[in-house]
């Protein structure tokens, strides 16, 4: 992780949802560690726990077989960089309660 502090869930500000509970306008994180995206350089790693915006849902892909259900989402963070994330709705998230 190039050094960078992980983020952790903090309960005054933040609540966890699995994936099929995303929506649009929620400022995220990926609550698994290991399933944050950091590709080594720094600009990387700092996104990799920083929150971003879903800004539009692709929707649910049903599951298939052993796969389960998939979610693809767009997200953009605050310095305006937007990445596509696609992956089971099982995963948890990590979401800024309102207002915060």
């Amino acid at each position: 992780m190039n050094g960078t502090a992980a983020y952790l869930m903090n309960p005054a500000t933040d609540t966890i949802v699995f994936g099929d509970e995303l929506a649009v306008g929620m400022q995220v994180l990926p609550e698994n560690r290991s399933i944050r995206h950091d590709d080594g350089s720094e600009d990387s790693a700092l996104r990799a726990q920083r929150f971003r915006t879903i800004i539009r849902i692709r929707g649910i892909t049903p599951a298939t077989g052993y796969a389960p259900a998939q979610v693809t989402f767009l997200g953009e963070w605050v310095d305006g960089y937007q990445e596509i994330w696609a992956g089971a709705v099982t995963h948890g998230w990590i979401v800024r309660k309102e207002g915060e």
